[in-house]
């Protein structure tokens, strides 16, 4: 293709002299050629590639790519793929091995350019970015590299239409970075035709060239001089022409010549040709079109006018005929993974459309064609064909209709193979990509929605095989963008991604409400196929509604476990386009808020050299800088473009600030040419920032430092004085100073910066102060702000349309009009999100046109009316406060993180007000924190993140039995084994442990105990044990009591009280109690072990020197227990039998860590730790880690450690910071199953019934149930599941906007 376009090419030096000066001269950008689409950017690539070696270097090594004319060039994955492979074969001489990832890909591409070196220039030539797929992001240019060194030059075109790819490069790079091409003008384009001729061996009468002159006067793109020359080929010396004899645009041109093969090769043949083509959006493949050409009857009955074929197929050579005749203007490319051709220029596929495609009945008939290809309606099955009267006369046929296979490809979701004889599978992405789009053009809405968006297995398989956004994409095309399962899939996006094979269980646990209705429909079917899906794997299925159906306003929902819980490190571009936010690994993760997709992570330092957890965002320059509070040896400041999350700058500046203790005492301020640092109590440093070297430093000591909008002047205000200073940047100097009366607290520029606004220490004053010279005395009063209460202001802000000052107290906000000089609204915060607790900030922002005001209050968002000064309604966000809340520039959507969390939501404004009455999850009002629940698997007590809240919960049922809330304050609940009743401790009580009714909530009975007194309760069937401090410090006993009655049935003597971990439960007959008791010195880890007889009270067993955290009841035998004894030669594991008192087994279980706990399976022949690490204690061995590969962030507490399924067989463990459940077996290290939690998992616990009982940080109890051979739950398939949504839909009450009206006009 070069050799042919330079062929032809003509002029342009001006151009090329400036491609020429770039390739010359030290720059370290790429260089973007642009211009209109059909205006000679590939042929000038072209020719200055064959150029390179002339102007740059003679040994220079050029690489150039013709973008999307090869399946090579047609995707980003593949382009990176053939650079690599071809800098690395000229740099080394070996045919080297490459990542299979993009990212890696990437990674390695930008690293061969950032470290390349050598005598030879590298010369990369990249033509038509535009013409690379959408796949993996590449039209955001995060695989381009933006520094090069001095060595490497890269050179890229566009057309300027691709405004999405002209606007980022440009945000990216310089003016000097771009070449705008224009069109060649009447002389220059009469010249190239001329030299085009002589080529030929042709000549023009002067008639007719003076047609042409005319016609070039009008359009002198490149590609109008190309399609005319090709139409005057055809004319003859006596041919007559006029100015009609030549159309005088670019698609006027197009669509004479496609007339001009409508004559050719038949009008029908091309138009449908033609028509399908265009209609694909993309292109198709030689086998596609003759496929679909063939299902064409109205095409066949045209093509077979005078024959018969033997099979009814369109005959191949006629469109290898016709490409012949337009293959100028075809290219070939890779899509979905198959080469198919397609029209090169944008005014090709606009004049098809105007000629082919502007009868909208033509159009859908096209669209069904296409739709019934992809779907394979017609593989190996006979299509019913007409023959037209004429033919049935003239060829004399017996019928006018016949059955005929027309050999058509088949078109399922997979393609399965074998690889040595190994079975593969390749998903038909042709199918999946091309079927919604064909079917929602065609106006079959309803098929869309059964076949692709609400069907499983198409769902499922392009999650896997393109992406979540895709099928999003989907949904919106169709217009099914606010269905349910839209608003599910948006929110759980980034967690499909890492994790599609969880597909079914998200939906299923999101959407189980929908088993509930009568009448059948898709989102039912849809959920049942889910269930029946994740059954045929013997996995765990949702027992009732799992997961919070997204509130309307929900945009998106990003998990990523690097995110550090309650991040405050995020930032929104300035174009509103991107979020990004700060690992705990200083990576910077962007997302793309248009789509919902994980745009890049980028590594802006070493980790273990400095974590970056101080930045400050300038919102203009749409930059951000980072550095870190760590600085004992090092102070590096970091420059981002947030547009592109792109490094710009690591700047290592040479003054270092040890002391820095907390993030907000180390603040930044950036010109064009220096930095300023102010460290809180110290002198303002100026650094150069070119070089980061220490230029000077101010001689006041100021608590705040602000830079004026012009960057000339910055106002300072010196520490613990009524001092101002205006420091003028340019002259270093100090050029003027006031005071004011008394000593601020804080203060704020006003919107224009000629004023500030100052909040005085007493938090009652604020005043206004004139700064600009111009406008008056400096320092002078301008006015002051009065409140019409007492309440005391805790920060001063201006809105967004810099119309209001908001003035924040600690329950409200008063809304000062700055221009109008008068307070105008005042909004106080509902008393129904108030928590019992102190509340001591909270954020707020006024969107840009000034219609809501909307506010993050602990976990509620309250949307306040400024039209009419009422509360428009209160979400709850999440059970904790946010630690962030930011509004986009442009205002269209929210962004919050919170405290116990490190998923980032993004909320849409406009539907902000909108009311939600969707069914959720069961739910309690704080976070469930411990669960206690009955051996018979049939009922749980679990009190939340709150001691005043317990509630008991019919696990059956799947419904919560009663709720105690505020009465009492208790810890940990324990249930006795049948259910029947729960025993809680209560603080601050002379009558501490309570036992209560589990059916009717009722209290049975309070023992006569003291809260100091308990320190310990465990239950069976029908006794309670408590661990009574005695009055004695350094004595304890344990009273035994019958339940419900309360009476005391033995007194026994425990010994020394237990400081730290201790064992206190009954065996699983009922017939021992097992107490430690721990040594007076020594590691308090270990302890003696005491059976007593519960009929007795007597002493019957005991154990010296036993590890407390490794001693646990072997529960299906009835009365083991296994533990850990320290002896001299090492720790040993023993198993004991209670009733023979004696040691059943004993061995030693080499590479132990003795300070993690364990637990066994009911069986007792494995133990798995915290840290996921199995154990064989048959065999005492060390069997394997799960999840070995996987970095856990967050340790696992007590209530998350892993646990076993009373199937003895599955091992069930959590990723708190992850947000997911995983599963594995016993056989194999393997991890089974995934199911993400979409929030912390706060505590974990499994039912004798095969239930997993998980409470989450937003207060959800989710139930997921695994049957097994002897499960007993007979409602546990999917029947059950319907009818406990329908009964739980019955009784949960509709919810109702929240709206108050304590707003007040002033």
């Amino acid at each position: 293709m070069a050799r042919e376009r330079c062929a032809i090419f003509h002029g342009r030096e001006t151009i090329l002299d400036k491609i020429a000066d770039y390739l010359q001269r030290k720059d370290k950008s790429p260089l973007t050629v642009y211009g209109p689409s059909g205006s000679g950017k590939t042929s000038i690539i072209a020719e200055a590639a064959r150029k390179v070696q002339f102007v740059k270097h003679k040994d220079a090594i050029t690489i150039f790519r013709f973008l999307g004319t090869s399946p090579d060039s047609s995707n980003v994955y593949r382009l990176l793929h053939s650079l690599c492979q071809q800098i690395m074969l000229v740099t080394t001489g070996k045919e080297p091995s490459l990542p299979q990832d993009i990212d890696d890909l990437t990674r390695l591409f930008h690293k061969l350019i950032r470290e390349y070196k050598s005598s030879k220039p590298l010369v990369i030539l990249l033509d038509s970015l535009d013409q690379l797929s959408k796949e993996h992001a590449a039209h955001k240019l995060h695989w381009l590299p933006k520094q090069l060194p001095e060595d490497v030059k890269i050179v890229t075109s566009t057309y300027i239409e691709s405004t999405d790819i002209i606007v980022l490069l440009k945000s990216l790079f310089s003016p000097d970075s771009f070449i705008l091409v224009p069109k060649l003008g009447e002389e220059l384009s009469c010249k190239i035709l001329k030299s085009w001729l002589d080529v030929k061996n042709r000549t023009l009468t002067p008639e007719q060239f003076n047609v042409i002159e005319n016609a070039f006067t009008q359009c002198s793109l490149p590609i109008y001089v190309k399609l005319v020359f090709e139409s005057v080929l055809n004319w003859r010396s006596y041919t007559v022409v006029d100015d009609n004899s030549l159309a005088f645009t670019v698609k006027e041109s197009i669509i004479k010549l496609f007339e001009h093969l409508e004559h050719k090769h038949g009008k029908m043949f091309v138009s449908r040709a033609f028509a399908y083509i265009t209609a694909s959006n993309s292109g198709l493949s030689e086998t596609e079109l003759e496929d679909i050409l063939s299902i064409d009857d109205t095409l066949l009955t045209d093509v077979f006018r005078i024959h018969v074929p033997p099979i009814t197929r369109i005959p191949p050579l006629l469109f290898v005929r016709l490409r012949h005749d337009i293959s100028s203007y075809l290219v070939d490319r890779e899509v979905d993974d198959t080469t198919v051709f397609y029209w090169y220029h944008r005014q090709f596929i606009e004049a098809a459309q105007s000629r082919y495609l502007s009868d909208e009945t033509f159009e859908d008939q096209i669209q069904s064609t296409l739709a019934d290809y992809f779907i394979g309606t017609w593989y190996n099955k006979p299509k019913p064909f007409t023959y037209s009267d004429y033919q049935v006369k003239r060829l004399k046929l017996s019928a006018n209709t016949i059955d005929t296979d027309r050999k058509t490809s088949p078109q399922p979701l997979t393609f399965k193979y074998k690889v040595e004889n190994r079975e593969k599978v390749r998903f038909n992405k042709r199918k999946l990509n091309r079927l919604p789009y064909h079917l929602t053009m065609a106006g079959r809405i309803d098929e869309v929605r059964s076949m692709c968006l609400f069907n499983y297995d198409f769902l499922s398989a392009k999650i896997k095989a393109v992406s979540v956004q895709q099928v999003l994409e989907d949904f919106t095309l169709s217009k099914n963008n606010g269905s349910t399962l839209f608003s599910v899939l948006k929110q759980i996006q980034s967690s499909l991604m890492a994790f599609p094979k969880t597909l079914a269980i998200e939906i299923s646990g999101h959407l189980t409400p929908f088993l509930a209705q009568k009448k059948s429909s898709l989102e039912k079917m849809l959920v049942e196929k889910c269930f029946n899906v994740i059954k045929s794997d013997e996995m765990p299925v949702p027992y009732q509604t799992s997961f919070t159906i997204p509130h309307n306003a929900l945009m998106y929902k990003f998990e990523h476990e690097a995110v550090p819980f309650g991040s405050k490190v995020a930032m929104i571009s300035k174009d509103s386009k991107h979020l990004l936010a700060m690992t705990a690994d200083n990576d910077l993760v962007s997302w793309d808020l248009t789509t919902g997709e994980l745009e890049k992570e980028i590594r802006l330092y070493d980790p273990l050299l400095l974590k970056m957890n101080i930045f400050t965002v300038d919102k203009e320059k749409d930059v951000c800088y980072l550095c870190s509070s760590y600085q004992k040896t090092s102070n590096i400041l970091i420059v981002v473009n947030m547009a592109a999350c792109e490094l710009i700058n690591t700047i290592s500046l040479s003054k270092t600030y040890p002391g820095v203790g907390f993030a907000d005492s180390l603040k930044f301020a950036v010109t064009s040419d220096k930095i300023f640092c102010m460290y809180v109590g110290h002198n303002i440093d100026v650094f150069d920032k070119a070089t980061g070297k220490h230029l000077f430093a101010l001689d006041q000591v100021p608590d705040k430092f602000l830079m004026l909008p012009d960057e000339k002047k910055a106002l300072i205000h010196e520490k613990n004085s009524t001092k101002f200073f205006m420091y003028n940047i340019l002259n270093n100097n100090i050029e003027s100073q006031f005071n004011i009366n008394e000593k601020p607290k804080d203060f704020i520029l006003a919107p224009v910066g000629k004023e500030i606004v100052v909040l005085y220490r007493d938090l009652s004053l604020v005043k206004v102060f004139n700064i600009d010279a111009t406008e008056g005395n400096v320092g002078e009063l301008v006015c002051d702000v009065k409140t019409t209460g007492n309440e005391k202001i805790l920060s001063l802000e201006f809105s967004s349309n810099e119309t209001f000052l908001m003035l924040k107290y600690n329950t409200g906000v008063y809304f000062w009009n700055y221009k109008l000089n008068k307070m105008q609204h005042h909004f106080r915060i509902p008393d129904e999100v108030k928590p019992v607790h102190r509340v001591t900030d909270f954020f707020g922002h006024l969107t840009p046109d000034g219609e809501l005001f909307v506010v993050a209050y602990e976990g509620f968002l309250v949307i306040y009316s400024i039209k009419t000064n009422k509360v428009a309604n209160i979400i709850e966000i999440n059970r904790s406060k946010s630690e962030i809340f930011l509004m986009a520039s442009s205002g269209e959507f929210f962004v919050n993180t919170s405290s116990r969390g490190n998923a980032i939501s993004t909320w849409r404004t406009s539907a902000l007000t909108m009311s939600d009455n969707q069914i959720q999850p069961m739910t309690m009002k704080t976070a469930p924190r411990y669960i206690a629940i009955a051996r018979s698997g049939k009922v749980a007590a679990i009190r939340g993140n709150l001691g005043g809240e317990l509630a008991v919960f019919d696990l059956i049922a799947g419904t919560q039995k009663f709720y105690i809330q505020g009465d009492i304050d208790v810890m940990k609940p324990t249930v006795t084994w049948d259910g029947k009743y729960a025993v809680v401790r209560e603080y601050h009580s002379d009558e501490a442990v309570k036992i209560f009714n589990t059916t009717s909530g009722a209290l049975e009975m309070p023992l006569p105990l003291t809260s100091l007194q308990v320190k310990g309760i465990t239950t069976c069937t029908t006794m309670v044990a408590v661990y009574v401090q005695g009055d004695d410090d350094k004595v304890t006993y344990v009273n035994l009591y019958s339940v419900p009655n309360g009476k005391l049935l033995h007194k026994l003597h425990s010994g020394r009280p237990s400081l730290h971990d201790m064992v206190f439960v009954f065996t699983s007959n009922e017939e021992f109690l097992i107490v430690s008791s721990p040594h007076l010195e020594g590691d308090p880890t270990v302890a003696d072990i005491t059976a007593y007889d519960v009929k007795t009270g007597e002493e019957t067993y005991f154990l010296e020197n036993c590890r407390v955290r490794f001693t646990t009841m072997i529960l299906n035998e009835p009365a083991l227990f296994i533990t850990q004894n320290v002896r001299q030669s090492g720790d040993i594991v023993v198993v004991v039998d209670l009733q023979s008192k004696k040691i059943l087994r004993e061995g030693k279980l080499e590479n132990m860590d003795n300070q993690k706990d364990w637990s066994a399976s009911p069986d007792g022949r494995f133990c798995i730790d915290r840290d996921r690490q199995l154990y064989d204690v048959i065999n005492f061995q060390f069997k394997w880690k799960y999840d070995a590969d996987e970095e856990y962030r967050k340790q696992s507490t007590q209530q998350t450690y892993p646990r076993f399924l009373y199937d003895n067989h599955t091992v069930i463990f959590p990723n708190i910071t992850a947000g997911l459940l995983k599963l594995a077996t016993i056989d194999s290290p393997e991890i089974k199953f995934v199911c993400p939690v979409h929030g912390i998992p706060v505590c974990l616990d499994v039912t004798s019934l095969g239930m997993i009982i998980v409470g989450c940080d937003d207060g959800r109890v989710m139930m997921l149930h695994k049957s097994n051979k002897n499960d007993i739950v007979t409602s546990a398939g999917l029947d059950g599941v319907v009818k406990r949504e329908a009964i739980r839909i019955k009784k949960q009450p509709k919810q109702k906007t929240n709206k108050s009206s304590v707003c007040t006009i002033i």
